[in-house]
C-alpha cells in the first residue's frame, strides 16, 4: 500500500509543471496571435516574424514574406493542426491533477491528525 506523504522531489516536480505549463501557456496564446499573420508557409506582412525563441509578429510592411523552414514547420504542422493548443490543455490536465493530488494528501493528514 503507498503512503499518502509527498517527497520533496515530488513537490517540486510538481512546481516545475505548474511553471512550464504557465509558460508553454503563454507561449500558445502568443503564436496563435502571431499565426494571424501567417499563410500557410509566409507571413502576409513583411519584414518576417518569427515563432521562436518567443513569437513575434511580423512588420507593417504590406508584402509576402516567406517563412523560414522552422517557423513554417511551426506554423503548418504544430498550430493550424491545433497540436500546441492540445499539448497546452494536456499540461493544464497533469498540473491540476498534481495540485490535486498534494491537496488531498495534506487534507488527509489534517483529518488523521485530528482522529
Amino acid at each position: 500500500m503507498k503512503s499518502n506523504n509527498l517527497t520533496n522531489k515530488e513537490i517540486i516536480s510538481i512546481g516545475i509543471i505548474g511553471i512550464v505549463t504557465f509558460i508553454i501557456s503563454l507561449f500558445t496564446v502568443k503564436a496563435y496571435q502571431v499565426a494571424q499573420f501567417a499563410r500557410g508557409s509566409t507571413w502576409n506582412t513583411g519584414g518576417p516574424g518569427s515563432f521562436l525563441p518567443w513569437p513575434r509578429e511580423p512588420g507593417h510592411l504590406m508584402i509576402i514574406t516567406e517563412m523560414n523552414p522552422i517557423d513554417a514547420f511551426i506554423n503548418q504542422l504544430i498550430i493550424e493542426t491545433g497540436l500546441l493548443a492540445i499539448l497546452s490543455f494536456l499540461l493544464w490536465c497533469i498540473f491540476l491533477f498534481s495540485l490535486y493530488r498534494i491537496i488531498k494528501v495534506y487534507l488527509d493528514k489534517s483529518n488523521d491528525s485530528k482522529d
